[in-house]
């Protein structure tokens, strides 16, 4: 008689690697993108994943976990510094993790403070 074990396990999967501003260390840091997914099993080996459940960011500064559809601007990417946007009111530079200007405080998307 034979058996063959199947079952299902979840893993979270380093999907790119990058960097990061992290609240938490209040720096950019190198980082992780991860998704959680479930794999199909076979005699408990992963054979291929089955569902995703979700998608976070890995600080590996700090190791704490964020979620990318927070409203909080990560700036995740392969660029070591951050994006810089220049400000429609006074034209000074800042970096992406900022949602106002540091110079006149307007805001980001154009609404003045």
């Amino acid at each position: 008689m034979d058996f063959i074990i199947v079952g299902w396990t979840t893993r979270d999967c380093d999907e790119a690697t990058g960097y990061m501003f992290c609240p938490v260390c209040r720096a950019r840091k190198p980082a992780a993108q991860i998704a959680r997914k479930t794999f199909l099993t076979s005699f408990f080996i992963p054979l291929f994943p089955i569902a995703v459940h979700a998608e976070y960011y890995r600080c590996e500064g700090c190791r704490q976990f964020f979620d990318p559809a927070a409203r909080v601007p990560y700036d995740f990417g392969d660029h070591p510094n951050p994006v810089l946007w220049s400000c429609h009111t006074c034209g000074s530079m800042n970096p992406s993790h900022r949602e106002r200007c540091e110079a006149c405080g307007a805001d980001a998307c154009g609404a003045d403070a």
